[in-house]
């Protein structure tokens, strides 16, 4: 298009040279003009005087030759109006750029001066006055930075919308067909698996919103059938050119969408970094309004390498899901799906969620289990704010219905993917109630674990073909309410109340609790006498998830066993 330009250079490029391209296609367009009226002068003179036999041929010939020179007079002109328009905005970028970065290296140098005032004053009033003037200075230099992120984006957006201006059928291949408004509403993935790399890519990137209506557009099955009918070469071009669609889409084989998500993942990285928040006053020019945790810059250079297998990487969805295993060696699969307070930020901290999963495949014969950490969406947390624990703490099962179909569509993307693997999932707290929910949606994997669940809703129907364990510790806190609810508060059916559910041993120690016994001591010993327990029943809650043999051994083995009978079926 241009020079290239990147994020702190949004303006990089040569709106004259832009210029020259649309004046030489003006000139084609001119000339092809110019030889469609001598056809059309031709086609008249044959037409007052010759009848012969080859006259017939010699109008084929020009009914041919006219339409293709029709074809190159518009498309020279619309690559015309195209390079005009770009180079248009490329200088506007350009100007402003200038102006900012200006601005920026007058405050950077301010800042310098202040700075170094600071240093020589003992006087508190100067003092006070120069952190004022330093504290001004540097939300300007903020302010400055969004500008230049907004000017980034704007050449992004020009970038996009002039790729799908430039070009014919010929030079923009299937593209064409679906840059005129309202066309891309109705693309297929079908139609997708017929485009490049660079048209999947440019038309992704002009309609972001066609992801999700792609994503849903056909049933896990069905997208594993298309897949497989595709060849090699599309399949990398979908791979290549549509990553954000492919490293969501349920039903692709595991590792092509852990493909899909380390190229996401090395995207993002460029503005992630640049965006990490520093406290280097002499380097202003990085700061940004718009922080970034460098937990998650480091996880991403962790996926971009190739360290961490990411499935689904949606983090504008809350959504999260990490691989570990190999898939050509799985004879179990393993969902674990963390409840109350799960976040993104569990994944990518320096003591990840993602660790029971991670001893499962480790501590599998052969590397047997295929394991999937699992977070499709917001999750209750507990808040000491009282009107935010209402609307957001885990009493509320209204996030037990939001989660269940999300969770039933990664589920039956596994089953189709990998059709002929038993599997199981291992739901801690309240993603016991999300996991009970998602069944009515098909989400029904082989064997279901709830460990320290609150169970169900009212009005659970257990799908057929589940096998139901519960592991949950004497005193866990979730027993102080297990099957009391009312309306969105709380959750009807407890863990073990429900029908055929296997109740497995959680080697944890701890008075045993639940409703009638909470309510006994509460009557006889008042409320201090259940408050005090909680402690205690929050840390076995909490192991659960733990890969710490010490303190969760029983679980993590019962959980191995059913994953390694399972497996020995096949």
């Amino acid at each position: 298009m241009s020079a290239q330009w990147s994020e702190a250079d949004p303006g990089a490029g040569s709106p004259a040279d832009i210029r020259a391209g649309a004046g030489m296609n003006s000139t084609v367009a001119s000339r092809a003009a110019d030889a469609l009226g001598d056809l059309s002068a031709a086609g008249a003179a044959r037409e007052q005087g010759w009848q012969a036999t080859a006259s017939t041929a010699l109008a084929s010939g020009l009914t041919s030759g006219s339409a293709e020179l029709q074809q190159i007079t518009e498309q020279a002109t619309a690559d015309a109006n195209a390079l005009s328009a770009y180079a248009t905005q490329v200088e506007s970028i350009k100007m402003r750029q200038t102006s900012i970065t200006s601005q920026i290296d007058q405050a950077t140098s301010r800042m310098r001066v202040l700075r170094r005032d600071l240093e020589l004053w003992d006087d508190p009033d100067l003092i006070e006055r120069s952190e004022s003037r330093i504290a001004d200075t540097q939300w300007r230099l903020r302010g400055l930075n969004t500008q230049l992120d907004q000017l980034a984006n704007e050449r992004a957006a020009a970038d996009n919308a002039a790729l799908i201006a430039l070009g014919g059928i010929t030079s923009r291949g299937t593209l064409a067909a679906w840059s005129t408004p309202g066309a891309p509403a109705s693309v297929t993935l079908g139609q997708l698996a017929g485009m490049s790399e660079t048209d999947i890519a440019t038309l992704l990137a002009a309609h972001p919103e066609l992801i999700d209506k792609l994503l849903t557009a056909q049933t896990p099955a069905q997208t594993a059938a298309w897949w497989q009918s595709l060849t090699l070469d599309q399949q990398h071009a979908l791979v290549l050119g549509g990553s954000t669609l492919i490293g969501a889409l349920d039903g692709l084989p595991p590792a092509i969408r852990v493909a899909a998500n380390r190229i996401n993942a090395a995207n993002q990285l460029p503005d992630l970094e640049r965006r990490q928040f520093t406290a280097d006053f002499d380097h202003l020019v990085t700061v940004n309004t718009n922080f970034v945790d460098p937990h998650l810059v480091n996880y991403l250079r962790r996926v971009a390498d190739g360290d961490v297998q990411l499935y689904l990487w949606r983090p504008e969805k809350g959504a999260i899901i990490e691989m570990a295993g190999d898939p050509r060696t799985a004879k179990s699969a393993l969902f674990v799906v963390p409840g109350t307070n799960a976040s993104i930020s569990e994944f990518t901290s320096d003591n990840p969620t993602t660790r029971f999963a991670s001893w499962q495949v480790e501590k599998s014969a052969s590397h047997s289990v295929l394991a999937f950490t699992v977070l499709t969406g917001p999750m209750p947390y507990l808040t000491p704010a009282p009107v935010d624990f209402w609307s957001n703490g885990p009493q509320n099962n209204a996030f037990a219905s939001a989660r269940a179909p999300e969770l039933a569509a990664f589920e039956r993307g596994i089953f189709a993917a990998i059709p002929a693997v038993p599997t199981v999932s291992y739901e801690h707290s309240y993603a016991t109630a999300v996991g009970s929910a998602a069944e009515a949606y098909g989400g029904t994997p082989t064997a279901r674990v709830l460990a320290g669940g609150v169970g169900a809703m009212y009005g659970y129907e257990p799908a057929d073909n589940v096998t139901r364990y519960a592991i949950q510790a004497p005193n866990d806190v979730n027993r102080i309410y297990a099957g009391q609810q009312a309306w969105e508060v709380g959750f009807g059916v407890a863990p073990e109340s429900i029908r055929g559910i296997n109740i497995l041993d959680s080697g944890m120690s701890g008075l045993p609790i639940n409703p009638t016994i909470a309510q006994l001591e509460t009557a006889v010993a008042g409320p201090l006498a259940v408050a005090v327990q909680v402690p205690a029943g929050v840390e076995s809650h909490i192991n659960l998830m733990s890969d710490d043999e010490s303190v969760n051994g029983t679980s993590l083995r019962n959980v191995r066993q059913i994953l390694s009978e399972l497996g020995s079926r096949r």
